[in-house]
């Protein structure tokens, strides 16, 4: 066992409040427990560094939403400007999404009327077929 072994044996036994008794080539290091003030010191001050962690790591929680929007917005203004370097301004660009959205609506609109019309047109095949060959009602 080397002596950084036994050294960070002994300071990890002595925060724990354990006693520190090693031997190396025959002789004793250590040999007593570690003192309550510096036990009581430890504490403290690694209470200290927790809460210290829980404060920074709120604070690079704020930080990451901040660099999400910055980037956001980064992303946002990139396509403004390349918008603007085509020619179009965003004026433009939302009259053309608008008409686009319109078109899609207006087809969309139309499929369902003819799915009806469809329907309908079905229905009285159906009725028709029924009234003409009564026998054959099943197979349309």
């Amino acid at each position: 066992m080397s002596l950084v072994m036994v050294v960070v044996g002994n300071l990890q036994g002595g925060i724990r409040g354990g006693i520190t008794n090693t031997r190396i080539d025959g002789k004793m290091i250590g040999g007593s427990a570690m003192p309550e003030s510096r036990l009581q010191k430890l504490r403290k001050e690694s209470e200290r560094y927790s809460t210290d962690i829980k404060e920074k790591e709120t604070d690079n929680n704020v930080f990451r939403k901040q660099i999400r929007e910055i980037k956001s917005t980064i992303h946002q203004t990139q396509r403004d400007y390349h918008a603007t370097a085509k020619g179009t301004s965003k004026a433009e660009n939302q009259r053309i999404k608008m008409q686009k959205l319109l078109k899609r609506q207006k087809l969309a609109n139309e499929v369902n009327a003819q799915e009806k019309e469809i329907a309908e047109l079905r229905l009285e095949l159906k009725r028709l077929s029924k009234k003409t060959f009564p026998q054959f009602d099943d197979t349309l």
